[in-house]
């Protein structure tokens, strides 16, 4: 079974996005009940930029050449984890997209058939979010993700 797949986007700067969004990791709140050091914050809803997006001027100017809907960061602690869920019902690849901005070998999404997939850093994706995952960080430091759609 195919769980994920690349998507490409305009260039941007990976090491000056992580910068300028790690800066919000302090206004984050959890994200999920079910999880341990999952915390997110929005910066785009329902078509409207946040405020807190103009405290990051570069992803401010990349999301302003695009059109998403809904984008947020989201912060995996070290030794995080998200626990047991589905993010759609739809059998097919979600419509949202995650940029991975940090992440390493070991920060893993795993499916509930066994299957386990390590995202690579810089690179963007969608998946089978359908299906039964957990995300698991098991390294020392944060994953750090956009989420657009």
């Amino acid at each position: 079974m195919n769980y994920f797949e690349e998507v490409e986007l305009p260039k941007f700067d990976r090491e000056l996005f992580y910068s300028e969004l790690i800066r919000l990791k302090p206004l984050m709140r959890e994200r999920y009940q079910h999880a341990k050091g999952w915390t997110s914050i929005d910066l785009v809803s329902k078509s409207k930029s946040q405020l807190v997006l103009s405290t990051c001027p570069s992803v401010k100017e990349w999301l302003e050449k695009q059109e998403f809907k809904t984008v947020y960061v989201a912060i995996l602690a070290s030794r995080g984890h998200i626990n047991w869920h589905r993010d759609q019902t739809h059998k097919k690849m979600s419509d949202a997209i995650n940029l991975y901005l940090q992440t390493n070998k070991f920060s893993v999404i795993q499916f509930e058939d066994g299957a386990s997939w390590k995202p690579e850093i810089g690179k963007a994706y969608r998946f089978r979010s359908d299906i039964k995952h957990r995300v698991i960080n098991a390294s020392k430091e944060p994953r750090v993700v956009l989420n657009l759609w």
